[in-house]
């Protein structure tokens, strides 16, 4: 109706518009460049044209007389281009908050602490490579020395010279509890902001994806070792990995499988309540099928676990 109101030519929206749509072609991933076209050409385009191209031809019609289903020529095409911009828009912020999380997770854990109480802000270290040697080297020197016994998310499994990751959850922030971990004996606490207490902590952008790390250099990166399958999905993924690792073991692989029905490894049954296990538990259970000799690993991979980057 503006565009019969005004007389506005359509071409000055449509011409920077696919143009746009064009050059975000080759910035975006290409899942998103997939799911705009789609939704621009094969939905909103006949959608347009069947309900409401009818409508604006008979509203300029009967504004502007017989000439005004003129006024018309573009609708389609304008209608389809807002998916393709939108769909492409959010790719690109995607695409910037993926670059963004690349360049921290490879920073944390960067730099250990020397100091008691010291904080460090891994957001300002800017070389990738260095962080990641760093990291290796420090807390693989501090695994070794004994300085880091075990890691813990909750605080009440926190013993002496336990690493202790402040987790933000619907109900409880591990913030909250950073006294109490150092109360029970931990010897440097991870954290998203600074909590005064007189302990030694690590400052990252985000402490599960952190613990994931940390989980997997704790466990001597056993996961590397491995070669592991997950499954995802709605439906059918108990089903799926069961199949596969019977596939697997009648070709005489040695398997570990991990879901709804609990883990076993190479036939040993191994206690968990969760269809994908905390980081904690599941880089032990690599670590125990590195020892049993296992080969491949099958594992359902919820999406709760990959929302809450369980397998980053």
């Amino acid at each position: 109706m503006l565009r019969v109101v005004t007389e506005i030519n359509l071409l000055w929206f449509i011409i920077p518009g696919y143009a746009s749509a064009l050059v975000l072609m080759f910035v975006v991933p290409e899942i998103f460049t997939g799911i705009a076209f789609d939704s621009g050409g094969v939905a909103s385009g006949p959608m347009t044209a069947t309900f409401l191209l009818p409508f604006a031809a008979g509203a300029a019609t009967a504004i502007s007389g017989s000439m005004g289903v003129l006024q018309t020529f573009g609708v389609v095409a304008l209608v389809a281009m807002t998916p393709l911009l939108a769909v492409q828009i959010v790719g690109l912020i995607y695409k910037i908050k993926q670059n963004r999380d690349s360049r921290l997770a490879s920073g944390y854990f960067a730099d250990m602490l020397t100091h008691e109480g010291e904080i460090i802000d891994l957001a300002v270290l800017s070389d990738p490579n260095k962080a990641k040697t760093l990291y290796k080297e420090n807390l693989d020197e501090k695994i070794k020395n004994d300085d880091i016994r075990g890691i813990a998310f909750d605080v009440n499994e926190v013993k002496e010279g336990y690493m202790f990751f402040a987790l933000r959850g619907k109900n409880f922030d591990g913030h909250d509890f950073v006294f109490e971990a150092k109360e029970r004996g931990a010897s440097v606490c991870v954290v998203e902001r600074k909590v005064d207490c007189d302990i030694n902590q690590i400052q990252v952008e985000n402490t599960r994806k952190a613990l994931s790390l940390a989980c997997k250099r704790f466990y001597g990166n056993a996961v590397d070792k491995l070669t592991v399958c997950a499954v995802t999905g709605t439906n059918g993924k108990t089903t799926t990995a069961y199949m596969l690792n019977e596939i697997l073991i009648r070709n005489g692989h040695k398997t570990c499988l991990i879901g709804t029905n609990g883990v076993v490894v190479n036939g040993k049954r191994v206690d968990s309540n969760l269809t994908t296990p905390d980081p904690t538990l599941l880089h032990k259970i690599f670590a125990m099928a590195v020892e049993e000799e296992v080969t491949h690993v099958v594992m359902e991979a919820s999406a709760h676990a990959l929302y809450l980057h369980k397998l980053y």
